[in-house]
């Protein structure tokens, strides 16, 4: 009858350890459906625009949408590839703009385009590898996550992403946000070709004139003057 008992007991463990795994496993579904839904409704809503002012703008508020962050900022790489210029922000004042300059390897977003490696950072003031953290003070910011923007191997810039809440950023989350990242590579390079074209087009229009104009001489200058 003891014996009984103990296997019943040992039973009714088991059964518990297994109820908290399959609610583990449960609520990890929900949460990959939830972020999957949200990758599309994002790649959905950047499929909508080849202006690349509309598409960075997207991809900073967007951003603090999927991570449920308050402040966002997409840094590119300038053409020397050595200092990251600030391409769209979301809820981050002028000053801390104008004054957070940041070179490949220094501050976070620095380390990344370095590394080509996402970098959170819990405690902001802590933490040695964040600059300017008298500006951040006042942006009201405790954590913050960087990841790197990659296009065919090339680095083009960096997503960092802050939370006024001290937060340690879940793997899962990570993962997110660099899957977000690949899209706006996507996206970006998308804008910059079609703008590409676009000046290519005008470039040949005009050459087209300049070729009607030398052959009359007559017609020089009209064509490009507005009547």
């Amino acid at each position: 009858m003891h014996r009984l008992k103990e296997i019943t007991k040992n039973l009714s463990g088991i059964k518990r350890i297994l109820e908290r795994k399959y609610r583990k496993k449960s609520d990890r579904l929900i949460m990959i459906k939830q972020e999957l839904q949200d990758i599309f409704k994002v790649n959905r809503t950047l499929a909508s625009t080849v202006d690349l002012k509309k598409i960075s703008s997207l991809i900073t508020r967007l951003t603090c949408e999927l991570m449920h962050t308050d402040t966002c900022i997409l840094r590119l790489l300038d053409e020397d590839k050595k200092t990251l210029l600030v391409n769209s922000s979301y809820c981050i004042s002028e000053v801390f703009i104008k004054k957070s300059i940041i070179k490949v390897g220094e501050g976070v977003s620095g380390i990344v385009a370095k590394t080509r490696r996402p970098l959170a950072v819990y405690d902001i003031d802590k933490d040695p590898r964040v600059k300017y953290k008298e500006l951040i003070k006042k942006e009201g910011l405790s954590s913050v996550l960087a990841v790197p923007v990659i296009f065919q191997d090339k680095i083009l810039g960096v997503i960092s992403t802050g939370s006024k809440k001290a937060r340690h950023f879940l793997e899962e989350e990570i993962e997110v946000l660099s899957i977000f990242a690949s899209q706006v590579t996507i996206a970006i390079q998308e804008s910059r070709h079609y703008d590409d074209i676009h000046i290519n087009y005008f470039n040949t229009i005009h050459a087209l004139v300049l070729a009607i104009e030398a052959r009359d001489p007559y017609t020089l200058g009209g064509l490009l003057m507005p009547h």
